[in-house]
This record gives C-alpha cells, structure tokens and sequence, in this order.
C-alpha cells in the first residue's frame, strides 16, 4: 500500500492594523501549524481550544495551535479580527477562528472569520489570542511540498 504525505505548513503572518499613538503591539509567540496532510482535497479544522485537528485520514500529524499577544493601554478595549486568507497555490483557504483571553480570566471566542470582536486588555494590558480554524484544500498538491499562507489579525484599541 502507498503511503503518500504532504507537509503542509501554515505560518501565518500577522499584519497587524495598529494605532501607532496608542502604541499596541503584537508579539507571536507559536505560530499555527497544521502539520502535515494527504495530497488530495478536502478541509481540516483545528480546535481553538484544544489545537486537535479533524478528521485524521486528511490531516495525518499533530498541529500545533497559535498563540499571539496584544499588548495595549491596560483596562481598555480593543476591536480584534482575524481575516479569511485565500493561498496563492493551490488554492488553499484559511478560515481563522480566534479565543482570546486575559489577566482577569475574562475569555471570548470568535468563530466568525472576518468579523470584529471587542475584548478587554485587562490591568495588565494583556491580551493571549490564540488562533485556529478550517483549512481547505481545494486541489491538493503535490506529495512532499510544504505550503505557506499569510494571514491578516486586525486589531485597534477602542477609542
């Protein structure tokens, strides 16, 4: 029986839309992975909680969830989003979800790519995101290759 993998590596690049006066910063801490696939089509989704990827027989390795911090004004709010990516090749789709956590134990989930969500920095001025969602794979690739998408975390400190 053949056995064929592909690695397929998602890094997102985080453009954040930043104030500069207010001076937010992000800073990753993981990137997201989705490890690696079998070369045909289909869509994996990894959990924003726990990082586990579904269904195995298309994402055959562990995942790795990502994880990224805002820093901002403690005791504010900030408008975060993260933005459906579509892959220069082969037509890969990212549809990311979001959890967002703070010092205060507040926490919020975002399911829904593409729309904003207002979350507290905290008294420390410190928001975790952490990042997963669906990623489809429209015409597959070919076996062994090792493909990138970029990805769009939109976030702005409330005025």
């Amino acid at each position: 029986m053949l056995n064929i993998k592909r690695t397929l590596l998602i890094s997102l690049l985080l453009l954040p839309k930043l104030s500069f006066a207010a001076g937010e910063v992000l800073t990753v801490v993981q990137d997201i992975n989705f490890g690696e696939t079998v070369p045909s089509s289909g869509s994996c989704e990894m959990d924003v909680i726990t990082g586990e990827i579904t269904p195995a027989n298309l994402c055959v390795s562990d995942g790795v969830l990502g994880i990224y911090t805002i820093t901002a004004t403690a005791n504010t709010n900030i408008e975060i989003k993260a933005i459906s990516t579509v892959g220069d090749v082969n037509g890969f789709i990212l549809e990311p979800t979001i959890r967002l956590t703070n010092n205060l134990g507040d926490e919020a989930t975002n399911l829904n790519p593409d729309t904003y969500i207002d979350f507290s920095t905290g008294s420390d001025g410190l928001i975790t995101v952490y990042m997963a969602g669906t990623l489809t794979f429209p015409g597959g690739s070919a076996s062994g290759s090792s493909q990138s998408l970029s990805a769009e975390l939109e976030f702005t400190e409330d005025p």
